[in-house]
C-alpha cells in the first residue's frame, strides 16, 4: 500500500512539473509571437526564462547572434561590467559560447573550468548553460544562462531549456524569412506601380514627343528664313527703311531671341527623350518578379539602373561609365536591375553630399573568357574590415538607424548566386568600396529546325507520344 502511495505522489509530481513546464513554454511562445526583431526575440526568451524560479538558473544571461565568424552580444541581463565589455564579440571557438557556436552542441558546466577563457579579477565560482540556436541545421546564435556554483540541472530542466532554444531559433528563422518575403512583396508592389505609371505616361508622352520633334525639326529653318528675309529687305530698301517696315515685328530683328527659340526647342526635345528613357527603365524594373530567363546585356541593364538612380548620385558624385559590349548573360532583367539599383544607391549613400566634382562613382562592364563582369565603385566612406564578413547577411547594415533594413545586399547576393554568379566586395575605410558582380556568359540559343516534317515523321511522332 505504501508503495502505491509513493508511486501516486511521484506521478503527481511529474504531472505537475510537466504542466508547469508546458505553461512556461506557452508564455514564451506568446511573447515571441509579438517580437518583431531578432533582438526582441532574444529579450523575450531570456526575460521569461530567468523569472522561472523552479528552473534553477540565475538572473544573469546573454543572447548572441552569429555574424560570419563572430558572435555579437545582442541582449544581456545582469552581467558584470567586465563581462559586458569582454564578451561583446567572441570568435568561433572562443570561450564557452564560441565553442557552442562552432560545434552546435550545448555545454552545461556546474563550475568555471579551463573552458572559460574570459575571466576577470574577483570573479566568483559559477556555472553555465550554453545552448546553440539552430534552425534548419544552421547555427544562428547562442543563449547563455548562468548557474549557481555547483548547481546541476536534471534532464527535465535541461530538456526544457533546449526546447526554449529550439523555439527561439525557429522564431529567428521565421522572422528572417518573413522579412525577406515582405521585402519581395514590397518590390513586387513597386514593380506594379512602376508598370502602371509607365503605362499612364506612355500615351501622352508619345503626343508630346511628336509635337516637340516637329518643332525641333521645323523651327530652325523658319528662324533661318526670317534672318534671310531681313537681310534681303535691308539690301533692297536699306537698313533704315527695312527697320521701319519691321518696327511692328521687332522680334524678327533680334538674332539672340531667334537663337534662343531654336535652342529651347532642342533642350525640350532632349528632356522629352529623357522622360521616355525613364519610362522604358521603369518597365525594366517592373519585371523584377518575372520567372522567365532570357539573354540580357549587363551594359544595358546597368545603364538603365544609372538613369533611375541618378537623382541619388548627382549631388554627391560624378558618374563615370565604361560600359563595353559583352556577351549576354542568362538572367532576369528586372532582378538584375534591382541588384544594380541597390549597389548604386548604396554607393551614393556612402558619399556625403555637396562635392560631386570631388567624388566619383564608376560603373564598368567587361568580360574575360566565359565570364561577364560588372563593377560599381565609389570613393565614399568605405566599410570596416570587421564588417565585411557580415555584409551579405540578413538585417546587417552599416547605415544609420532607420535608414537601411539590412536586406538589400542579402537579397542582391541571393539573386546573383541563384543565377550561378558571384557578388564580391572590396573596401578600404576612407577610400571607398568596390562591388564586382560576375555571371557566366550565356550560351547561344539553339536554332529550331525550319523544315516541314513529312507525313511519315508526323505519324512516327504521334505513335511515339
Amino acid at each position: 500500500m505504501s508503495k502505491e502511495v509513493t508511486d501516486d505522489k511521484r506521478l503527481a509530481q511529474e504531472l505537475s512539473q510537466s504542466l508547469e513546464q508546458q505553461n512556461a513554454l506557452n508564455r514564451i511562445l506568446r511573447a515571441l509571437q509579438l517580437a518583431q526583431t531578432p533582438g526582441q526575440v532574444l529579450e523575450a526568451a531570456i526575460d521569461h526564462v530567468i523569472e522561472i524560479s523552479w528552473l534553477g538558473v540565475r538572473t544573469s544571461a546573454a543572447g548572441f547572434l552569429l555574424r560570419g565568424q563572430q558572435l555579437h552580444k545582442v541582449v544581456s541581463r545582469n552581467l558584470p561590467p567586465a563581462v559586458e565589455k569582454d564578451c561583446a564579440e567572441l570568435a568561433l571557438g572562443q570561450c564557452l559560447c564560441g565553442r557552442v557556436a562552432e560545434t552546435g552542441k550545448p555545454i552545461v558546466s556546474a563550475h568555471v573550468d579551463e573552458q572559460h577563457d574570459v575571466s576577470y579579477e574577483g570573479m566568483a565560482d559559477h556555472g553555465h548553460v550554453v545552448l546553440p540556436l539552430k534552425w534548419q541545421s544552421e547555427t544562428l546564435g547562442v543563449l547563455n544562462f548562468y548557474l549557481a556554483a555547483g548547481a546541476a540541472l536534471d534532464d527535465n530542466r535541461t530538456k526544457f531549456l533546449e526546447g526554449v532554444a529550439s523555439i527561439v531559433a525557429g522564431a529567428l528563422g521565421r522572422l528572417a524569412y518573413q522579412s525577406q518575403l515582405a521585402q519581395s512583396e514590397r518590390l513586387s508592389s513597386v514593380g506594379l506601380l512602376a508598370a502602371g505609371v509607365a503605362h499612364e505616361i506612355k500615351n501622352p508622352l508619345a503626343l508630346v514627343l511628336t509635337t516637340v520633334e516637329w518643332l525641333a525639326e521645323g523651327l530652325p529653318p523658319i528662324v533661318e528664313q526670317c534672318r534671310t528675309l531681313r537681310k534681303r529687305l535691308e539690301e533692297e530698301l536699306g537698313v533704315e527703311r527695312a527697320n521701319m517696315l519691321l518696327s511692328d515685328i521687332s522680334d524678327l530683328r533680334n538674332d539672340e531671341l531667334l537663337q534662343d527659340l531654336a535652342e529651347c526647342t532642342k533642350n525640350a526635345l532632349e528632356g522629352v527623350h529623357r522622360v521616355r528613357s525613364i519610362v522604358r527603365d521603369l518597365n525594366t524594373f517592373s519585371r523584377a518578379d518575372e520567372d522567365h530567363l532570357s539573354h540580357v546585356s549587363l551594359s544595358d541593364v546597368l545603364e538603365r539602373a544609372v538613369n533611375l538612380s541618378y537623382h541619388e548620385m548627382k549631388y554627391r558624385a560624378r558618374v563615370t561609365r565604361d560600359l563595353r559590349q559583352t556577351p549576354p548573360v542568362l538572367a532576369h532583367e528586372g532582378r538584375l536591375a534591382q541588384v544594380f539599383l541597390n549597389l548604386l544607391v548604396n554607393a551614393a549613400h556612402a558619399i556625403d553630399g555637396g562635392n560631386p566634382k570631388g567624388n566619383e562613382i564608376l560603373v564598368r562592364v567587361w568580360h574575360d573568357r566565359d565570364q561577364v563582369f560588372a563593377e560599381v565603385k565609389d570613393t565614399g566612406k568605405g566599410i570596416k574590415a570587421t564588417d565585411l564578413p557580415y555584409l551579405f547577411e540578413p538585417f546587417f547594415t552599416t547605415k544609420g538607424r532607420n535608414v537601411g533594413t539590412g536586406l538589400g545586399l542579402y537579397i542582391s547576393n541571393n539573386i546573383v548566386t541563384s543565377l550561378g554568379g558571384r557578388l564580391d566586395v572590396e573596401s578600404t575605410p576612407g577610400q571607398g568600396t568596390r562591388f564586382i558582380l560576375s555571371l557566366p556568359a550565356a550560351k547561344p540559343l539553339a536554332r529550331r529546325p525550319t523544315a516541314t516534317p513529312s507525313s511519315k515523321d508526323t505519324l512516327d511522332t504521334a505513335i511515339t507520344e
